[in-house]
């Protein structure tokens, strides 16, 4: 039972107050079916608003069951109508972007009914309102007849004891019109029901009572015909909720019913995932992955990727030693001798240009037919295609890779290389292989030259001799005795000089007394030993050659000793392997592989070489970016509001029509909020797979999952939820700051 006593509703006008309900007296009972008249202004849909718990009221009380409401909170109040009342509003109040069974399933869902009850149930009212064949149409599609049936059928889905209608035939065929209101009788019997109408003659022979009222006061309280007085409302059962697999279906929902306004949603969540990601993946880079490429006291070379590995027992490494580092997924290539990467390369190559430094009208360099340069080994393991300007990658050892800033090197040009030390001095080509330039790699930040080699190079002899001949150690000896120390630039590998023989060239072939140098007094065709002490080991390798011939080097600032090629190959050939560089992408490889090592390797990763003060810079780098990352969140969040403001302001009116129909305010909120992390998830897992592909894209997608562990996804995705939580709440202040009659005002 529902009474009115001295109740009266104010509005604050423009000028003045405008008192809508005027001292209202009057009760109603279940069973009951009263049409309520008067003329437009006369205050009946306010009426309908306050006994709805819509409207609130100033004086006077309500009762309910005979229990005050003056005190209740809109907590209180969404619990009254999500129990006892069922509306029909004129302006039909239907959420478009729903289908008609969604409409009428949503005053069901509110209710926290099962899946199968409430499909038996709405399917049966949808029928019963003759919308069977548009049950799946969205209702925009609809005409304002058949979005009248909708609200019908929507308030008769819910077993409410109250159904307030407010002119609910006002916009159906005559037909139509009886069928609804021999329906909403027949349903009277049980319950009360309340309907608001220009027309009470059509509505005279359903109606038991008719109220009608003039200026907000009652002038007119008539029974028409007697009813059956059933039990009073019920207030000691608690309403159900949604619960949380509700509100997960309610956001589901809603995110497909209005494809438009989700994907513009996903649009700006995607580009607050990838901003974030970009600057959280580049702090997790410079924690994981980026080594300091400072100059290293032992290796000169000191490359991303390189990782140095020996045998703590200074043992030599066996085959299986090398395949098993070889099958390292991680390992790009495995280069025995890596001292060649310590070695510099002398290479010649035919260069034809004009003077380049004329003064006073003459000419200070002529034009060059060969030029000689020296340039640093490296892998062409540690390229990808996208990092050629021009060309690809070599396929064997007699095509190179060049690095420069210049323009003068083009792939097809041929390059005569020497493996020597950067400071031997040659004046010929003698003792220099050939190679092809098959890709350039332009590189503005350094003057220095870098020579990519493919692996195949790294396993021949001249590149075990190239790595082996600067170490220190290599003596001539005269019957065991030592007669010189060799450097680089005083041996020489010349094609033609006979095997097994020398040639001496001194620029001091006779000293002050006329006599020949004492190193070499003994007569040409004696023999000589070449002795080599390898720097892994105690043992002293030895080759046995002939003086072939003392001649004068007549220019040159020291004497030299010129042997063939496959002298110092046979000198080195039974040294094994010590000392092997495993080649990785970047610092995070390496650092795995040292970790999985063992305790039989030593191991060093040269990059990562760093004095006092790139430690400070590093420090200072990680805070800066630890800094900028959470930075980058906040701005994405207020980013992320002003442009989903407007899309979320215009969806209001779907969550007030949720509200009037009995859902709470707070389970409207936590369904929003579900709704955007919802979002914001599918944001996430999309650009993860995007960079995924990121070798198809090497140069805009960035490698940084590679670094990522599973609490680097946790942080991610926690702080990207926390984010949309805190938009869903930020949006459910804006969204639900008025209450649902205020909202349908402003509409």
């Amino acid at each position: 039972m529902i009474r009115l006593k001295n109740l009266s509703k104010y509005y604050q006008g423009k000028e003045n107050v405008v008192k809508a309900l005027d001292s209202i007296n009057i009760e109603f009972n279940i069973g009951e079916f009263v049409v309520i008249t008067g003329e437009s202004g006369s205050g009946k849909s306010t009426f309908l608003n306050v006994i709805s718990g819509l409207d609130t009221y100033e004086d006077g009380e309500l009762y309910i069951n005979g229990e005050e409401t003056a005190h209740y909170s809109p907590e209180e109040w969404e619990n009254y109508r999500r129990k006892n009342i069922s509306f029909i509003f004129q302006n039909y109040n239907i959420i478009d972007a729903y289908t008609v069974y969604q409409n009428v399933d949503a005053a069901l869902l509110v209710q926290g009914i099962d899946k199968a009850t409430r499909k038996k149930k709405a399917m049966n009212l949808i029928e019963r309102v003759g919308l069977k064949k548009q049950a799946h149409q969205k209702a925009s599609r609809l005409s304002g007849g058949e979005k009248q049936r909708t609200a019908i059928a929507r308030a008769l889905a819910k077993d409410s004891p109250i159904i307030v209608a407010d002119e609910p035939t006002g916009n159906l065929d005559k037909t139509t019109s009886e069928t609804i209101i021999k329906l909403l009788k027949e349903i009277s019997k049980d319950r009360l029901v309340l309907l608001v109408s220009h027309n009470y003659a059509s509505k005279e022979p359903y109606a038991t009572r008719h109220v009608r009222l003039f200026d907000g006061e009652i002038v007119e309280d008539r029974t028409v015909r007697e009813y059956n007085e059933v039990a009073e409302l019920s207030s000691e059962e608690t309403p159900q909720s949604l619960g949380g697999g509700g509100m997960f279906l309610l956001a589901l929902r809603n995110l497909f019913s209005m494809p438009k306004k989700t994907l513009f949603t996903l649009f700006i969540a995607l580009f607050v995932v990838v901003v974030f990601s970009m600057t959280y993946g580049s702090y997790v880079e410079q924690i994981e992955a980026t080594g300091f490429t400072q100059s290293h006291p032992n290796f000169q070379n000191s490359f991303e990727g390189r990782l140095v590995v020996s045998r703590k027992d200074g043992g030599e490494m066996s085959q299986d030693e090398l395949d098993t580092f070889e099958g390292y997924d991680s390992v790009e290539a495995v280069v025995p001798y890596d001292m060649i990467f310590d070695n510099w390369m002398m290479i010649g190559y035919d260069y034809d240009r004009e003077d380049i430094a004329p003064s006073d009208g003459e000419d200070l360099v002529p034009s060059v037919d060969f030029m000689q340069r020296t340039g640093r080994v490296q892998h062409s393991a540690t390229l990808d295609s996208i990092d050629l300007s021009e060309g690809r990658l070599p396929e064997n050892d007699s095509e190179i890779v060049v690095s420069t800033r210049s323009d003068e090197f083009q792939v097809g040009q041929t390059l005569s290389v020497t493996y020597m030390d950067q400071r031997a001095r040659y004046d010929s080509q003698s003792g220099q292989n050939e190679v092809t330039i098959v890709g350039v790699v332009q590189d503005t930040t350094t003057y220095q030259l870098d020579l990519y080699f493919h692996d195949s190079f790294f396993g021949s002899d001249d590149a075990k001799t190239a790595a082996l001949m600067n170490q220190s150690g290599i003596t001539l000896e005269k019957d065991g005795d030592t007669l010189t120390q060799l450097y680089g630039e005083q041996l020489v590998m010349d094609e033609t000089q006979d095997p097994g023989t020398f040639t001496y060239k001194t620029n001091n072939y006779e000293n002050e007394t006329g006599e020949i140098d004492p190193s070499f007094r003994d007569q040409v065709g004696d023999t000589y030993t070449l002795a080599y002490s390898h720097t892994f080991d105690d043992e002293h390798h030895t080759f046995d050659m002939t003086l072939e011939a003392i001649e004068d080097a007549e220019g040159d600032y020291q004497s030299r000793i010129l042997v063939h090629p496959d002298t110092l190959t046979t000198l080195f050939e039974d040294i094994g392997i010590h000392q092997v560089s495993l080649i990785t992408e970047d610092a995070f490889d390496a650092n795995e592989i040292q970790e999985n090592l063992g305790d039989t390797y030593y191991s060093v990763y040269p990059a990562s070489y760093t004095n006092q003060f790139d430690g400070i810079a590093r420090t200072v780098l990680k805070l800066f970016l630890g800094g900028l990352s959470i930075f980058v969140l906040v701005l994405m969040y207020f980013i992320a509001y002003v442009a989903l403001r407007n899309v979320m302001g215009s969806r209001s009116r779907t969550f007030v029509i949720l509200r009037s129909i009995g859902a709470k305010k707070k389970e409207l909120n936590y369904s929003l909020i579900m709704e955007l992390m919802l979002i914001m998830a599918v944001a996430f897992a999309l650009t993860m797979a995007a960079f995924n592909l990121r070798n198809f894209f090497p140069r805009i997608i960035p490698d940084y999952l590679r670094y990522f562990t599973f609490s680097n996804y946790l942080f991610m995705i926690v702080a990207l939820l926390i984010m949309s939580m805190f938009l869903g709440f930020r949006f459910n202040k804006k969204i639900f700051r008025k209450s649902v009659i205020s909202a349908f005002r402003e509409e």
